[in-house]
């Protein structure tokens, strides 16, 4: 089962450019920090980063249950847009930023039945964080099932 928080929206009414300024708008609010940004084709995907490596390596591996903690460790979001007529369809994912290269294990590291749980509760966290602001900056954003 992949790990984070998945979800597609259909954006109503609105321009690529302007979803894209909302949505940047919205994870620097958050504090995710743009890694990457290409155009394939019509799509254009991207990633950004939450959290700081040394700042998780101290506080993981020096304090006692340190990777329970969010700050212990680090976030990615992967999103992916697409103009559709006049709506924009995004699909967003957050995940542990070890998750990003789909591996279950690296050598040396594994993650425990806690460690996942917080993991995913800390990227449902975001996804909540990413509706309300969004929804704050006035755009329409709707649960999308379809395909484009």
């Amino acid at each position: 089962m992949p790990q984070g928080a998945f979800e597609s929206f259909l954006l109503r009414d609105i321009q690529l450019n302007n979803a894209m300024q909302y949505l940047e708008s919205a994870l620097q609010q958050m504090q995710f920090k743009p890694m990457e940004r290409v155009w394939y084709g019509y799509i254009l995907r991207g990633r950004s980063m939450w959290g700081d490596s040394a700042k998780a390596v101290v506080i993981s591996g020096f304090i006692p249950f340190g990777s329970l903690l969010k700050e212990g460790n680090r976030y990615g979001a992967e999103f992916e847009v697409q103009q559709w007529g006049q709506h924009v369809v995004m699909r967003m994912l957050f995940a542990p930023y070890m998750a990003l290269w789909d591996q279950r294990d690296v050598f040396l590291l594994s993650q425990g039945v806690f460690e996942h749980m917080t993991d995913e509760t800390h990227c449902r966290e975001f996804m909540g964080h990413l509706i309300q602001w969004m929804a704050h900056l006035g755009v329409r954003m709707e649960p999308y099932r379809g395909q484009y």
